[in-house]
C-alpha cells in the first residue's frame, strides 16, 4: 500500500509541477532568509549575512533538482524535456524537415493502404459464425473456378455426408415494387441451405422450407436489413405481405438482421429452386458448404473423389475423360484467389518503398548529425553523458517518425 501511495505521489508531482515548484521556491526562500537573519544578529552586514546563509545551506539549485526527483518521475521528465528540445530542433531546420517528413509520409501512407486493403481481403476473418469451417466448391482443370451445374450441385447436396449443409447461389436482380414506387435491387438466388452454410438467423419471420426451394414452388422473399429499413421504414408487420418483383408477387418471409452477408451486394434473397435444366444447367452456381464439427478439409476432399467414380455414371453420355473430381478450398481463400498474387505483390513492393524511404531518411540524418558537431561537444562539456546525448538524438528521430506516420 505504501508503494501505491507513493507512485500516486509522483504521479501527481509530475502533472502539478508549476504549483509545488513555487511552493519549493517559497520554503527555499525562508529558511534562507530565516538564516540570514541570524548571521544579521550575530553582527554581519546584510550582504555578507545573505552569502552566509546560502553558503550554510548549500547549493539551491541542487537540492531542488534533487527535490523534484524523489517528487516526480525522473525518465518521464527527461523524455518530456527531450521532445520539447527535438521538436524546436527540427523547426530551426525546415528544410531537413520538410523532406524527411514527406519522405517517411510517402513509405509509411502506401503501406498503411496497401495492408489496409491485403487485412481486409485476405488476413481479416469472413463475417459469418464459425467462417473456418466453410469450404467453397471449386472445379479443377487448367486451374480452378467456382461454375458448377445444377446437376453436379444436386447430386453433392444428396451424397456429401462431411459437411452440414451444401448450398448454392447465383446473382440476379429484379425491378421491386412496393406502393408507389419502383426501384432496379441486386438479388441472390440462394438454395434453402445457404443460410445454414452462412450462420444466418432472420431477425423476423423465417428461411425459405422445401417447397419454396422446389421447381415450380410459390414465389418468396427474403428481405435485407438495408432495403427493409429504407423501403419499408422497419415495420417488423410487412412479413406474410406480398412485394412485385418483376411482373410476379413474392411473398415476404423474412427479414434477416444488420450485418448478415455483409460482403456481398445483394439486398433480397429469392428461392434459387436449383434444377438440371434452364439456369443452373450450365456452369453458373456457386457452391459453398459447412464442415462438420470436428470436420476437415482433407476428409471433405476425400469424399468427393470418393462419389466422383458415382456421380460420372449418372451421366453416361457426357465424356469426363481428363477432367479430375472437383476440390473444395477454404471460402475466404476461394474469394481471394484471384487477386492474392497481386496484392502480395503490391505488398512487397510498398515494403520495399518504406525500405527506400527509411535508408533515405537515415541518410539525411547522418548528414545533419555531421553538422552538429560543435552542439553535441557543448552540451558534453558542460556534462551530459554519452548515454543522455544519444537518448535525445533517438527521441529527435522519434519524433521524426511519429509525425511523418501521422
Amino acid at each position: 500500500m505504501s508503494r501505491v501511495r507513493a507512485a500516486c505521489s509522483r504521479i501527481a508531482g509530475f502533472f502539478r509541477r508549476g504549483p509545488l515548484d513555487a511552493r519549493l521556491d517559497d520554503e527555499v526562500r525562508f529558511h534562507v532568509e530565516m538564516l540570514a537573519a541570524e548571521y544579521e544578529r550575530r553582527g554581519l552586514p546584510p550582504a555578507d549575512a545573505r552569502l552566509a546563509a546560502i553558503r550554510q545551506f548549500g547549493g539551491v539549485t541542487q537540492m531542488k533538482e534533487s527535490y523534484r526527483d524523489q517528487r516526480g518521475l525522473p525518465p518521464l521528465e527527461t523524455f518530456v524535456q527531450d521532445v520539447r528540445y527535438g521538436a524546436r530542433a527540427l523547426l530551426r531546420t525546415p528544410g531537413f524537415a520538410l523532406a524527411a517528413l514527406i519522405t517517411l509520409a510517402l513509405g509509411i501512407g502506401a503501406n498503411s493502404a496497401i495492408f489496409s486493403v491485403v487485412n481486409a481481403v485476405l488476413l481479416r476473418p469472413l463475417p459469418y459464425d464459425a467462417p473456418e469451417r466453410i469450404v467453397q466448391m471449386h472445379r479443377q482443370g487448367g486451374g480452378l473456378w467456382v461454375g458448377q451445374t445444377g446437376h453436379r450441385y444436386l447430386f453433392h447436396r444428396d451424397h456429401m455426408t462431411s459437411v452440414e449443409a451444401l448450398a448454392a447461389w447465383r446473382s440476379t436482380a429484379f425491378n421491386l415494387v412496393a406502393g408507389d414506387r419502383a426501384e432496379q435491387v441486386l438479388a441472390l438466388a440462394v438454395s434453402k441451405e445457404y443460410f445454414t452454410v452462412f450462420a444466418g438467423v432472420p431477425r423476423h419471420g423465417r428461411t425459405f422450407d422445401a417447397a419454396e426451394d422446389a421447381v415450380n414452388g410459390p414465389d418468396a422473399v427474403i428481405l435485407g436489413h438495408a432495403i427493409w429499413q429504407r423501403r419499408f421504414g422497419g415495420d417488423p408487420s410487412v412479413v406474410g405481405t406480398a412485394v412485385s418483383l418483376g411482373d410476379r408477387p413474392f411473398t415476404i418471409v423474412g427479414i434477416m438482421p444488420e450485418g448478415f452477408d455483409a460482403i456481398r451486394t445483394a439486398e433480397i434473397y429469392v428461392p434459387l429452386k436449383p434444377s438440371t435444366m434452364g439456369p443452373g444447367s450450365g456452369t453458373n452456381y456457386q457452391v459453398a458448404g459447412r464442415l462438420r464439427p470436428g470436420g476437415s478439409l482433407a476428409q471433405v476432399n476425400a469424399e468427393v473423389a470418393s462419389l466422383w467414380e458415382a456421380y460420372k455414371a449418372t451421366l453416361s453420355n457426357a465424356s469426363f475423360e481428363g477432367v479430375p473430381p472437383p476440390i473444395f478450398v477454404p471460402y475466404q481463400e476461394g474469394l481471394s484467389r484471384g487477386v492474392r498474387p497481386a496484392l502480395l505483390m503490391m505488398l512487397g513492393a510498398v515494403g520495399l518503398l518504406l525500405l527506400i524511404a527509411c535508408a533515405n531518411t537515415a541518410n539525411l540524418l547522418l548528414a545533419r548529425a555531421s553538422s552538429r558537431g560543435r552542439e553535441i561537444s557543448v552540451r558534453a562539456a558542460l556534462g551530459a553523458g554519452r548515454g543522455r546525448i544519444v537518448r535525445q538524438l533517438v527521441t529527435e528521430s522519434m519524433v521524426l517518425f511519429v509525425t511523418g506516420g501521422l
